[in-house]
């Protein structure tokens, strides 16, 4: 009897070490340069006893900045199925009409095969652009407006092309743009302050500029967005890319619209996790409101989600993007931890963890060397944030989910994401 109760106990005893140990080690975590002085907030849960191995200020907001991924994420394939919609049609005795449904991957150069193109190619009937109702504008609110050239800032719109960037090359004074709709003089500028090439666009205008100082020969390569202008601005760009006339229908509804699909959704949502692709975030939010409601309305779509899918989050997070490239996003850890759970509740574990960047690869590149299919994470940072979401296998094969936020610090990002790599890997290596 002593022998039994005796093990008990130890058995007991095991989980109550190992929450001591995990206190410690985010103890030490939070008395790291950076985070010390920043706004920091931890959350661990273990799914298959239903317990959280530690918690810290994990009820606590904070701006998830490209976490906010994770929410988008969920709710492309809450909303959207397997396939996503590249437009929509409806043959006209005379005419084809068709409607954008915010498809990202149309003449994206990430996505080869391009089944929607060669299709409209194909047509041999005069077409005619039919508008999609759209509440949104080219940026979410709360973006900056001095990253407008930046390429991870391209405008939203309901038929993207090219992901709305341009590339511009550069070699000495042979200068050139893709794709060549926007072919036009490059604005070019001798500028002895800078040590290399830099590329991008006006303010107003899609009028595009190369500076470099007088001695540098060296190639530069930059992806810059362009303004996506007016619906026939739009009808010119697919002209040009299909080489017929393709007009405006303003006031022409489509009656009984047939859909094409282009590709996989998660194809789309596994390379916006790898490489944290913001205007791809963007357009995957807008294609779900798309499909649910016959309209491009990001935040009808994440109200909707905040009232169905995602209503019993543990706080109402404020949040008003696809991509978190507004710090109007609020969240807590604690919520991040409960849509990474309802992840893997609602859809097949391996396609959850497929989506996710895991050691060495995507975001994670140069981080959790040995790591390889024991961390699934996405990282999210502003310049004094970092925040790490996801999924961790121990060695002991425990399966943990966890969320570390760090707000409002005053370090380089890259010394918050090596005390968050420590922390994880104890546990990964001990627990």
């Amino acid at each position: 009897m002593n022998r039994i109760l005796f093990s008990l106990l130890a058995l007991l005893a095991v989980p109550a070490i190992a929450l001591g140990q995990i206190a410690q080690w985010a103890q030490a975590f939070r008395q790291t340069k950076g985070v010390a002085g920043a706004h920091s907030g931890i959350c661990i849960y273990e799914p298959a006893t239903g317990k959280y191995l530690y918690q810290y200020q994990d009820d606590k907001y904070f701006i998830p900045a490209s976490n906010t991924k994770i929410l988008t994420a969920f709710t492309a394939l809450t909303l959207l199925g397997d396939s996503l919609a590249a437009f929509r049609y409806e043959a006209g005795k005379d005419t084809l009409f068709i409607q954008g449904t915010a498809d990202p991957s149309f003449l994206h150069p990430v996505f080869i095969q391009q089944n929607a193109f060669t299709w409209l190619k194909a047509v041999n009937k005069p077409i005619a652009l039919v508008p999609m109702p759209n509440d949104n504008m080219p940026f979410g609110p709360g973006w900056s407006w001095e990253d407008y050239e930046t390429e991870y800032q391209p405008e939203r719109n309901e038929w993207p092309m090219y992901g709305n960037v341009v590339t511009i090359y550069h070699r000495w004074k042979a200068d050139s743009i893709a794709p060549s709709f926007f072919k036009q003089p490059i604005a070019t500028k001798v500028d002895n302050t800078l040590t290399e090439a830099t590329g991008g666009r006006a303010w107003h205008s899609n009028q595009f500029y190369v500076q470099y100082p007088a001695r540098n020969n060296n190639t530069m390569q930059a992806r810059v967005p362009f303004i996506t202008g007016s619906l026939a601005d739009l009808a010119a760009r697919l002209a040009d890319t299909l080489h017929r006339p393709v007009t405006v229908m303003d006031t022409r509804k489509l009656s009984t619209p047939v859909v094409f699909y282009s590709r996989p959704v998660d194809s789309i949502l596994r390379y916006m996790m790898y490489e944290s692709d913001d205007g791809m975030a963007e357009q995957m939010l807008m294609a779900a409101s798309s499909r649910l409601l016959d309209t491009l309305s990001t935040p009808r779509v994440i109200d909707w989600m905040l009232s169905h899918s995602l209503k019993d989050l543990p706080e109402p997070p404020h949040w008003v993007d696809g991509s978190g490239l507004s710090r109007y996003n609020l969240v807590t850890p604690r919520d991040l931890v409960a849509v990474l759970h309802k992840l893997t509740a609602t859809f097949p574990a391996s396609r959850v963890y497929a989506l996710f960047p895991t050691a060495g690869h995507g975001t994670l590149t140069n981080h959790y060397a040995g790591m390889e299919g024991a961390i699934y994470a996405k990282t999210g940072s502003f310049g004094n944030c970092f925040n790490l979401s996801g999924y961790l296998f121990t060695r002991k094969k425990r399966k943990l989910i966890f969320s570390v936020m760090v707000n409002n610090h005053n370090d380089k990002n890259t010394n918050i994401r090596i005390a968050v790599e420590q922390l994880l890997r104890k546990i990964y290596e001990q627990e």
